[in-house]
């Protein structure tokens, strides 16, 4: 997608132990106590604090079903994050197409009215969707509209 923008942000759904006590229906107790890995094999991060030093641990729950490491910010080289109020802005532009990258079930059960549906697995099949021409020399995307594409976060391939 030579000229073409790939906007990608993803929902947070990690979860650290110390924000567990923020649910006030306890509905994302955990489902298992054993720690999940924050990077590389460190399942914890030790903070200094004024009152002492502070273990964060992240778990899963039954709210946040990540698996594997924290995400960064940008996911791959030419991914832009986007904020809430700019998808927001994205969804009244005719020039952007919010793209729900989910599986379709994902999709039907709840997704940001005014998305589109397009699975991840999918993308490369169909660019014409998003603007672009399929040709013998390749794909061309220069006319393709903007993509605000998003996806279950880390839970996401």
């Amino acid at each position: 997608m030579n000229n073409t923008v790939l906007i990608v942000f993803s929902f947070i759904i990690a979860s650290l132990s110390l924000l567990v006590s923020a649910d006030p229906d306890h509905t994302c107790q955990p489902l298992s106590q054993t720690p999940l890995r924050i990077v590389d094999d460190a399942t914890s991060v030790q903070v200094p604090t004024a009152n002492g030093t502070v273990t964060i641990t992240r778990v899963m729950t039954a709210c946040a079903k990540n698996t594997g490491y924290l995400q960064p910010l940008v996911p791959a080289p030419g991914v832009i994050p986007v904020t809430e109020l700019e998808v927001l802005e994205a969804l009244s532009n005719p020039n952007i197409l919010v793209v729900d990258m989910r599986t379709q079930e994902w999709f039907i059960a709840r997704t940001i009215p005014g998305a589109i549906n397009i699975p991840y697995t999918e993308i490369a099949m169909r660019l014409d969707e998003l603007g672009c021409i399929k040709h013998s020399e390749g794909v061309d995307c220069r006319e393709a509209k903007v993509i605000l594409g998003f996806c279950n976060g880390p839970a996401c391939s």
